[in-house]
């Protein structure tokens, strides 16, 4: 099996929005989680999909999935106080009812991240299959520094091998939540991404190089980054 889990647990500070969170602002008639949804949800080799998502919006986003006939959202479950946390509540309910988690792959996502193409989505999943995991990433359009605390310039990295790491990222459910198992038991809590936490527990990570028009919507100019994508789609 191939399960999609979508974390929508954010609210959006960044974004100066009080009203709602991010991922429940329209955009071009449907709300950004939807767009991001319906990308996983006309992929054929996907065969469920878990949201996890905020209290307080969960009966808005099941409304929601029913109103655009989104049929393989098949688990809606609270988060956690840390992104760390909330990745294992998703892993742990698509756990319960899977049959062969050693030979289940999940694709982990970011319920803002509303263009992620359908062949993103497959060499993820194939790339799982050969190497054991899969991360999304991106070249870097510009030269980036690093610097010390002193504001100096101390490096400036090869740009041809500098990315951008972003999502989808897959893994073997049974592989990652041991690996979550064992972060609990050392208590370690802060790990940001999937990614992250395999790499430190020895799991080696294989990319999928995508474009830059895989965002993550987290500012306005996202919004309207996001608005000229589908434009121009159409």
């Amino acid at each position: 099996m191939n399960i999609a889990i979508i974390f929508a647990g954010g609210k959006g500070v960044r974004m100066e929005n009080t009203e709602r969170p991010k991922q429940f602002i329209e955009v071009e008639g449907k709300e950004v989680i939807i767009h991001t949804l319906l990308c996983f949800e006309g992929h054929n080799e996907i065969d469920g999909i878990a949201v996890v998502c905020l209290d307080e919006w969960q009966e808005h986003l099941r409304g929601l999935v029913q109103k655009e006939g989104i049929t393989k959202v098949k688990w809606i479950v609270s988060g956690g106080e840390t992104g760390q946390e909330s990745i294992y509540e998703g892993l742990k309910a698509i756990y319960a009812d899977c049959e062969k988690p050693e030979d289940t792959v999940v694709l982990l996502s970011d319920g803002v991240r509303p263009y992620v193409r359908e062949d993103i989505i497959t060499k993820n999943i194939s790339c799982v299959r050969t190497y054991g995991a899969s991360v999304t990433v991106a070249y870097v359009p510009e030269s980036i520094v690093e610097t010390d605390d002193k504001g100096m310039i101390n490096r400036l990295p090869d740009r041809s091998r500098c990315m951008f790491a972003k999502a989808p990222q897959g893994f073997i459910l049974e592989l990652l939540i041991q690996a979550h198992k064992q972060a609990i038991a050392d208590k370690m809590t802060t790990f940001i991404n999937s990614a992250e936490l395999m790499n430190h527990y020895g799991h080696p990570l294989h990319v999928v190089v995508d474009t830059v028009d895989n965002i993550k919507i987290t500012t306005q100019l996202d919004l309207h980054t996001f608005g000229s994508i589908i434009n121009r789609e159409n």
